[in-house]
């Protein structure tokens, strides 16, 4: 737990509900921690210069004494009126704010940030109105609800208010980069009626939220007005990093600049273990969760708390008091939200006690209307809430509501540094004392003092939806390795972003800590059934598992043993609840490359109708079937555009990564994981599973029976001795069976795979594959394209499957299937028998030795040539047989031959049998 440093200077300090967490983690600021680059690139990485500690470009002292040194950043903007913002390179300009260290006694005690000042640029009058009396010759305004908009645009009470006197202009006109959508009517394209080049233009569901809308026109933008945005003469709409829609009005808008700082925590040690019978990482369920962050109070109310980068607008803090009155004014059904005490606005405006806050008739107005038809709608509009809700002052963004005896949140405060402003429709208005005290307030009725010492406290497990990614273990572990957008470091460790806005006073961080509780999930083998409770239940299948959950918010974790072997089982859900349950996919990066900032990786998300059942697949593997899901759902018998599970709601989508590098091994029985790189692993003696994971990994099983995996590149597994389990997946692998009875599955490309000693099963799948037996009777499949299967010693059954494969038989008595395509066929020594059917194509038959090989028809074959119940061999040359040089060539009809090289009319076997043994006559 931190500790005050000056107790003098305290105010409004916090702390955690959780006095005996299970765990803790603490972590000192430094300018180490100063990100520069999107890319990830920090102060403490080796080499770096991102911050001028020469003095050359400048310095800073702050009154308690700490110097400050400029920062060369990459968030910052480089602003130009009527053109926009543009995003800042590296440029040695060092202009996008000041750092320092804090040493209390030669130690590390923390960092302190300015920023530098915010840049405001003007835009054309077409993407918003001048509107005169709101401020000198621009205006600079913008918010994420309509109903504060309107609020100072327009008198009316809702969108198209019939009695208003003015009503806005909602007919939004589209920039856009996409030449087929550019200066096309929102309306038009949402509806379906809009052109380009004479075709129609197909708006597809671009963000997974079971909606066709506005959002799925325009991508995030903040600083460019050429593209991205709907405009109407009245004002213009864009869309945030966080997807959010962003009304703006007036001709000019402010680009702060960010000081962005990662912190990096370390996670329980038990998370990153192996389960000893699956061969998974163990997955963990949190149960209580918070951050503490020990800083000084800042002046701006945006300066943002990111943990695992995820930015969390449903924590929103103690919300305006109300009561609840139905059947208002007598109008049955009608329900309103009022305020119950006299309390002002941020402008000043007294909001006596009976204001309306939020009103069901509001909400019900606005069903039909031209916004609400463009998707263009956001939440306040939706649900009925009035301007006087966001701008009132009795709200405290960053103070939680907890229950009754204060022991658990309600509502966390927002995960943001305590301000001394509201932020959001207040933004610069300092938070008083008392909201029901006149404006302006004196300095003496300001409720937080800039620079005073404090600690804010947010709850991680805050989330719009029942379920929140950070109550699982593998959330806190995210894409490690990768870097996110925002150029936070994910680690298989807990990562945290601040971003720091202030610009009038500098800001100090001095630590923070994580608490958390957690308990450990079961993990139900492949094939079993999972039956929940009447409580929220996390239920982690391997694969191919019956859920049921039960009453409750349920997770069901689909798959899980996708993470280790990249092969996908589906499951069934018995009882999905939309809108409560959620869907896991843990570890599909492994099959699918998954990234969770990547709408184009979440698009690899399926759904289906089969009946009145939900059908879910990723990147075409169906991973769960929810039974009469897509009744509960009305969806008819085919999925529209916009139907289905929204994918932000319906799932949690996480990337933990092995999260522990290779084991050592032991002459026991081991569990090796590999790595992102190119490893090594021995397993010794002993019963092993070994996984490579990525990277070109070279695994060895050595003695006893081993299963091993793999991963996704290029792979060297040798089974060694024992009867061994192998798998190449993904890459072109080399797999060698060695001694004992062993199965190779060679997995997507082409890969090369040798039985070696004993009765060995090896399967090409897809790709050009080589296959060889090696001694023993040995089973070969060679899978999808063009395989080389080669059965070597011992009576082997060669089968060629798909593609145009080549078989050779090689010693001992033989059985080859070519299969689908023009296989080349060629036995060996001993007696052979070479087997062909309907759909085979055009197959070639080497050595077909007359007396001895044995040619197989399949049933309906062999029917068209029997003669009272028994092969008639010249009815099948007669019928089928023509001769080709020194060939015989028998066509079947369809595409189906067989080409017997060498042999003329009068040397067709007098052997040929059908698949059940009848003699030729």
């Amino acid at each position: 737990m931190a500790t005050i440093i000056d107790p003098s200077n305290v105010q409004d300090w916090d702390e955690a509900l959780n006095t005996d967490p299970m765990y803790s983690a603490t972590h000192i600021f430094s300018t180490n921690d100063i990100t520069a680059t999107f890319d990830g690139q920090t102060q403490g990485d080796d080499g770096a210069t991102f911050i001028d500690f020469t003095g050359a470009n400048g310095t800073k002292v702050t009154q308690e004494g700490v110097t400050l040194y400029p920062i060369d950043s990459e968030f910052g903007f480089y602003v130009e009126d009527f053109i926009g913002a543009e995003d800042k390179v590296i440029d040695g300009d060092y202009a996008e704010g000041w750092a320092g260290d804090l040493l209390i006694d030669g130690a590390q005690a923390g960092l302190v940030i300015s920023d530098a000042a915010t840049d405001t640029f003007k835009t054309p009058a077409t993407l918003g109105t001048w509107l005169t009396g709101l401020g000198s010759n621009t205006v600079k305004a913008s918010t994420e609800h309509y109903s504060v908009m309107q609020n100072i645009l327009s008198d009316q009470a809702f969108p198209e208010d019939p009695d208003a006197i003015y009503q806005l202009d909602d007919d939004l006109i589209l920039l856009s980069l996409d030449p087929a959508l550019n200066g096309q009517h929102v309306s038009d394209l949402i509806n379906g009626t809009a052109t380009f080049e004479g075709a129609p233009v197909v708006v597809t569901d671009k963000n997974n939220d079971g909606v066709i809308d506005l959002k799925d026109l325009l991508n995030p933008n903040e600083s460019t007005i050429a593209y991205d945005i709907a405009y109407s003469t009245d004002y213009s709409v864009t869309m945030k990093d966080d997807g959010k829609l962003l009304y703006r009005w007036g001709n000019a808008i402010k680009r702060p600049n960010d000081v962005r700082i990662e912190a990096e925590l370390p996670l329980p040690t038990e998370w990153n273990q192996v389960d000893a019978t699956s061969g998974l990482k163990s997955l963990y369920q949190v149960t209580a969760a918070e951050l503490t962050v020990h800083h000084t109070i800042t002046n701006n109310p945006n300066d943002q708390i990111r943990p695992e980068d995820f930015e969390n607008e449903s924590a929103i803090g103690t919300l305006p008091t109300y009561e609840v009155i139905e059947n208002y004014n007598g109008e049955t059904g009608r329900t309103v939200w009022a305020s119950t005490d006299d309390y002002y606005a941020g402008d000043g405006t007294l909001y006596p006690a009976g204001t309306i806050l939020r009103d069901t008739f509001l909400a019900d107005a606005v069903t039909g209307t031209l916004i609400e038809s463009n998707g263009a709608t956001t939440s306040d509009l939706d649900l009925g809430f009035t301007n006087a809700w966001y701008t009132t002052m009795d709200r405290e963004p960053f103070e939680p509501v907890l229950n009754e005896d204060g022991t658990e949140y309600v509502t966390g405060p927002r995960w943001r540094l305590q301000s001394d402003k509201y932020g959001q429709d207040l933004p610069a208005v300092t938070i008083p004392t008392d909201p029901s005290d006149p404006m302006p307030v004196t300095s003496a009725e300001v409720k937080y003092e800039v620079g005073a010492e404090t600690q804010t406290v947010i709850n991680l497990l805050d989330w719009a939806t029942d379920i929140s990614p950070l109550e699982i273990s593998a959330g806190w572990q995210n894409n490690a390795g990768d870097v996110s957008v925002n150029g936070l470091n994910m680690t298989d460790n807990f990562d945290v972003a601040f971003y720091i806005k202030g610009d009038v006073k500098p800001a100090t961080l001095y630590s923070t800590e994580v608490l958390l509780d957690y308990q450990e999930l079961p993990m139900y083998a492949d094939g079993t059934t999972i039956m929940g409770t009447a409580e929220a239940d996390f239920l982690v299948g391997i694969g191919n598992n019956i859920f049921t959950g039960g009453a409750g918010s349920d997770l069901f974790v689909l798959s899980y043993g996708t993470s280790a072997s990249d092969i996908v089982t589906a499951s069934v859900i018995t009882d999905f609840e939309v809108g409560a349950d959620k869907l896991g996919l843990i570890g599909f990066d492994a099959l699918a490359g998954f990234n969770v900032d990547s709408q184009a990786s979440l698009a690899l998300i399926g759904q289906a109708v089969s009946g009145d059942d939900l059908l879910i697949s990723v990147d075409g593997e169906l991973v769960a079937t929810l039974v009469g899901t897509a009744a509960d759902l009305g969806i008819g018998a085919t999925l529209d555009a916009g139907e289905g599970l929204s994918v932000e709601d319906s799932f949690l989508i996480t990337n933990p990564g092995p999260g522990v590098d290779a084991n050592t091994p032991t002459s026991g029985d081991d569990i090796l994981i590999g790595t992102a790189g190119d490893d090594y692993i021995d397993g010794l003696a002993g019963y092993d599973y070994i996984s490579g994971m990525d990277g070109d990994d070279t695994l060895l099983g050595s003695e006893d029976n081993d299963s091993i995996r793999g991963g996704k590149d290029d792979d060297i597994v040798d089974g060694g001795l024992g009867d061994d389990s192998l798998s190449g997946n993904a890459g072109d692998d080399t797999l060698i069976g060695d001694e004992g009875s062993d199965v190779l599955n060679g997995g997507g490309d082409d890969d090369e795979l040798y039985g070696g000693a004993g009765e060995d099963w090896l399967a090409g799948s897809a790709g050009f594959d080589t296959l060889k037996s090696g001694t023993g009777n040995d089973s070969l499949f060679g899978g999808d394209d063009a395989d080389l299967v080669s059965g070597q010693a011992g009576d082997d059954e060669l089968y060629g499957e798909d593609g145009n494969d080549t078989l050779y038989g090689g010693g001992d008595a033989d059985t080859l299937v070519g299969g689908a395509g023009d296989d080349w066929l060629k036995g060996g020594t001993e007696a052979d028998t070479f087997v062909f059917g309907v759909g085979d194509g055009g197959d070639t038959i080497v050595d077909l030795t007359v007396g001895e090989d044995t040619l197989m028809l399949d049933a309906q074959l062999a029917a068209s040539i029997m003669d009272g119940g028994v092969i008639d061999t010249g009815l099948l040359v007669t019928t089928f047989g023509t001769v080709s040089g020194a060939d015989m060539v028998l066509d079947f009809g369809g595409g189906d031959s067989i080409t017997l090289l060498g042999s003329g009319l009068d040397a067709v076997s007098t052997a040929i049998t059908i698949d059940y043994g009848l003699p030729i006559g």
